[in-house]
């Protein structure tokens, strides 16, 4: 069992770079589960950072990664964007969307009272170790045509999608965090490898990712285990009111700020240092 240690140079960043048209929306971990009984997380005050344990190797992630061997130019090419063929007359590899539920968000449903249900495609960018691939991905509509309750494929493809037109196979998610741990590389680093990767299988071949769309990928990616990585105030815990500031500038505006002088104390808690 291994830890991860996520870093982050001066280059790196959070915020999206535009060339995504929506993005998965991360759920906060319930307030009422405590740090100390989630498994799957410590965070290292001698060092400051968050440490993850994680696991793979699964038999479907190993089936998939072979699968995607297969779309590789000494069998299929590339288009002449440089894009991976997935089929010997250039079409896309064709994701179906899973069995679909009785009932959708909004309460219209997915079937028709003759079993029929509506299908979409969306053509999507896939990202491989070895090259990104074009794939044609299959959703179920709900009756109403609401997006928001479109069912598609992915886990059991071993496949996450940041948004409908961009995805990664789970082997970059693990292939990064190899990395980290072995390397301590940054997001933008990383980028580098795969884009010199990508060249030296092919000249033609397409870009990786963007540095700030495989930042968004990966921590939407990683979201996915749900860990616990937050560290809660011990009065405040998820929900933070009290600020403590000794000798710190803070950056707020100074009249929207309420000033208590620090020598006097406000309740009997005791704070420790590293919160």
């Amino acid at each position: 069992m291994d830890l991860l240690v996520i870093t982050a140079d001066s280059s790196d960043s959070v915020y999206s770079s535009g060339d995504e048209d929506e993005e998965d929306v991360i759920p906060p971990a319930s307030a009422a589960t405590a740090a100390e009984d989630i498994k799957g997380h410590r965070f290292n005050e001698e060092t400051g950072l968050w440490e993850y344990w994680i696991q793979d190797g699964s038999l479907l992630l190993q089936q998939a990664i072979q699968l995607r061997h297969t779309f590789c130019d000494a069998n299929f090419g590339r288009d002449i964007y440089g894009y991976l063929k997935a089929a010997p007359d250039g079409g896309y590899y064709e994701l179906q969307p899973p069995n679909v539920p009785d009932m959708c968000n909004c309460g219209a449903g997915y079937a028709f009272p003759n079993g029929e249900t509506i299908a979409v495609s969306h053509i999507s960018t896939v990202y491989t170790r070895h090259g990104p691939v074009k794939h044609k991905i299959w959703y179920r509509r709900c009756l109403s045509g609401t997006r928001e309750c479109d069912i598609g494929p992915g886990e059991k493809e071993a496949i996450h999608f940041l948004t409908r037109d961009t995805g990664a196979g789970d082997e970059i998610g693990w292939d990064f965090a190899d990395h980290v741990l072995n390397s301590y590389i940054s997001f933008g680093s990383y980028c580098t490898i795969m884009n010199s990767l990508y060249k030296r299988v092919s000249h033609n071949s397409a870009l990786f990712m963007s540095n700030n769309t495989f930042i968004a990928w990966f921590f939407s990616w990683i979201s996915k285990f749900n860990l616990e990585y937050r560290q809660t105030c011990s009065i405040c815990k998820f929900t933070p009111k009290i600020l403590a500031a000794d000798g710190t500038k803070i950056g707020i505006n100074i009249r929207h700020s309420t000033v208590v002088a620090i020598e006097t104390p406000t309740n009997d808690f005791t704070v420790d240092p590293c919160h």
